[in-house]
């Protein structure tokens, strides 16, 4: 009888610890990454390397981006879009008026958004 308790004890406490666990991911997945936004940002160079592109700014972004380096996902529309318009701010030597972006501190900058 007291091994039969046991086991149900032990049951009862994997349950527990599987639903804090549950609890912790969902809130692991819901969160969003944090964005960093920075204004009147001037580009320097604008690049593309495999399915990447990227510009650097004269400045460093306010978030830590390595090498004042943003990157960009050209390989959906919305991506091509913002380095269609980084490559108009180079172009036309504009500053880009807003960009938002994930990453910084130490960590690699992805952009979200960029307005001209």
């Amino acid at each position: 009888m007291k091994l039969l308790s046991m086991v149900v004890a032990l049951n009862q406490k994997r349950k527990q610890n599987l639903r804090r666990g549950m609890v912790f991911l969902g809130l692991m997945v819901a969160t969003p990454a944090m964005a960093t936004t920075d204004s009147n940002v001037t580009v320097t160079s604008v690049g593309s390397q495999g399915g990447t592109a990227y510009i650097q700014t004269s400045t460093t972004a306010s978030n830590g981006c390595p090498f004042q380096t943003i990157y960009i996902d050209v390989s959906t529309e919305s991506g091509r879009a913002m380095f269609a318009i980084a490559l108009t701010a180079r172009a036309s030597n504009r500053p880009i008026a807003r960009i938002d972006y994930t990453g910084g501190s130490g960590a690699n900058c992805v952009a979200t958004l960029i307005q001209l």
